[in-house]
């Protein structure tokens, strides 16, 4: 996966491979100069095989499908395309809010992302199965990873299985992304 090593759209993809015993390095070309390689001029970017697959969440579903993560039978297929949305619902709310570590966001912004933070993880709690651990499962963990900066035991109190999950990941979250910077962030009083 060509990124940055940041807590962002790369996480989902490295955890779901990780976790389906796929190698899956994170590698951060030369960027700007790098852009014209990629499919639409952005990043993440998927490069195997001679093939080169851009956005964030076709990366993560064809590394589920490669894994075989992607559910076993269509119950745990639906469930986890649906946990797969809400992640997506997650990132988001978090880009809409401009909560980036230099833009000041107002407090108020960032008690109403809180809000919709709770409400999403609220609505994945109903559909995550730890021990089924699809892609869309998964999502729920990586939902958690660029969410910590926002006080995730405040996030997941409607959520404990979505929280004992992540707790559980502990190791493997470390060792993917222990060193990453967060790229979401509240803002700090003045």
């Amino acid at each position: 996966v060509l990124y940055f090593p940041i807590k962002a759209r790369n996480v989902l993809a490295q955890l779901v491979a990780k976790k389906g015993g796929l190698t899956c390095a994170l590698e951060t070309p030369a960027w700007p100069e790098y852009k014209g390689e990629t499919v639409f001029g952005q990043l993440p970017q998927l490069e195997f095989d001679g093939q080169k697959l851009a956005q964030s969440m076709a990366i993560v579903r064809c590394i589920a499908r490669k894994a075989k993560l992607d559910g076993a039978t269509d119950e745990e297929f639906y469930a986890s395309e649906m946990l797969l949305e809400l992640s997506v619902e997650c990132y988001d709310a978090l880009k809409a809010a401009f909560v980036y570590e230099k833009m000041g966001v107002p407090a108020d912004k960032v008690d109403e992302l809180k809000a919709t933070l709770k409400t999403l993880f609220g609505h994945m709690e109903r559909l995550v199965d730890a021990s089924r651990g699809t892609a869309g499962d998964l999502a729920t963990v990586a939902s958690c990873v660029v969410c910590e900066e926002f006080n995730l035991d405040e996030l997941l109190t409607d959520a404990p299985k979505v929280k004992a999950y992540y707790e559980a990941e502990k190791a493997t979250r470390e060792e993917l992304f222990g060193s990453f910077g967060a790229w979401f962030k509240p803002c700090q009083a003045a």
